[in-house]
Order: structure tokens, then C-alpha cells, then sequence
């Protein structure tokens, strides 16, 4: 069980590409990239896990300027996203539990309610690097400034 202050391995990585420290940004590129032989096998859970690592190695290749590996892996996750219908009811469900993040982070502050909201926020930045963002742009942006303010003032 994790106390206030520590971060799973998942939770810290994720961090870390919010941050502009090269050599951290690097590290966390080589973790993810453990995964980069897997390849889609039809099974969606098992793949959600693996684009959550592929999408941030292109937040930190778009940070260090790697525009076309960081397409390249665009390009796959592309190829073998959710289809049409499956990605609206997830947006739907994310966008429901976004909306009441806040209340429910400051009613619990059990490890396990801020690990869903890293959860959210992991969501909202696949979706962002995906492209496929509704029209509720500058929200979404806002929602996740909250949502590491908020975990970030945990970890002082």
C-alpha cells in the first residue's frame, strides 16, 4: 500500500514526463520503450496498458523535438486505436468522472482515489497526443493543470 508521499513506478514515470529534466525525461523514455516489441494481438485491455507507455514516449519525443518518431508511433497506436464507438463511450465515462475529480479528491484522500484521478489524467493526456480531443480543448487543459496541482501538493 502506498503512504503520502510515494508513487508507484507507473505514477512516477508519468511525472516525470511533466517535467522538462532531460536526463529524467530520458530515463522515462527507455522505461517505456520496454514494451516497444509488443505488438497488437486483438486484445484492447492488453493494449490500452501498452499505448498508455507508447503515448508518453511521444510527450517526451514531441519535448525533445523528434516530431517524426514520435509520428512513427502515432502512426501504430493509430492503427489499432479502439474503434469509433468504443472511443466516445470512453471519453463519456472519463469526461463523467472528470467533472466531479475535485470533490472527490478533497472528500477522500485515500491512495486508491488518487491513483483513478492519475488515472483521468493519464486518460486526458492520451487523448490529447492522439488528437482526438472534442471541442471542450482549453477545459480538458484545465482539468489536468488541477489534477497535478493537486497531486503535486501531495507529494510536499
Amino acid at each position: 500500500m502506498q503512504t503520502k508521499g510515494q508513487l508507484s513506478k507507473y505514477q512516477s514515470c508519468f511525472f516525470v514526463c511533466t517535467t522538462f529534466d532531460s536526463f529524467l525525461n530520458d530515463l522515462c523514455y527507455e522505461v517505456c520503450s520496454i514494451y516497444n516489441h509488443v505488438e497488437f494481438n486483438g486484445d484492447y485491455t492488453l493494449w490500452s496498458y501498452i499505448k498508455s507507455l507508447r503515448c508518453m514516449q511521444i510527450a517526451i519525443l514531441n519535448m525533445n523535438g523528434d516530431k517524426q518518431k514520435a509520428a512513427n508511433i502515432l502512426q501504430i497506436l493509430r492503427e489499432h486505436e479502439l474503434p469509433e464507438e468504443n472511443r466516445i463511450r470512453v471519453w463519456k465515462t472519463t469526461n463523467k468522472r472528470a467533472l466531479e475529480f475535485a470533490d472527490t479528491y478533497q472528500e477522500q484522500k485515500s491512495s486508491s482515489t488518487r491513483y483513478a484521478i492519475m488515472g483521468t489524467a493519464m486518460t486526458y493526456m492520451e487523448y490529447i497526443i492522439m488528437g482526438y480531443l472534442p471541442e471542450q480543448n482549453e477545459i480538458m487543459q484545465e482539468w489536468i493543470e488541477k489534477i497535478f496541482e493537486l497531486l503535486r501538493a501531495d507529494e510536499k
